[in-house]
């Protein structure tokens, strides 16, 4: 089976971005070295996306995957693996975060 094709929401980027201006004043490469574990996570969903949990009551169709102290919240379709969002784990995750 091929991959899924990967469609990160606006929201998911900018949750990168915010990761990596969170951990790189104490190590870029720290930050690199986590945006890259996530990075790989979301391909490997991309080839079994029911890899993670169902979290329906978050919104229809959601999973999440845990990464480290992370956690990618995604949807899936035939085609495609839809990155919703990236959030820390210690977080209070509620739906209305999760809206597209």
């Amino acid at each position: 089976m091929m991959p899924l094709s990967i469609d990160r929401k606006p929201q998911a980027k900018r949750d990168a971005i915010e990761i990596w201006d969170y951990i790189a004043p104490n190590g870029p490469r720290a930050a690199e070295g986590m945006l890259r574990r996530i990075d790989k996570a979301i391909k490997m969903l991309a080839e079994r996306p029911e890899g993670g949990r169902a979290c329906e009551e978050l919104g229809t169709g959601i999973r999440s995957f845990p990464v480290e102290s992370y956690r990618v919240f995604y949807r899936y379709s035939a085609n495609t693996l839809t990155i919703v969002r990236i959030l820390h784990a210690a977080r209070d995750i509620t739906s209305d975060l999760l809206a597209e």
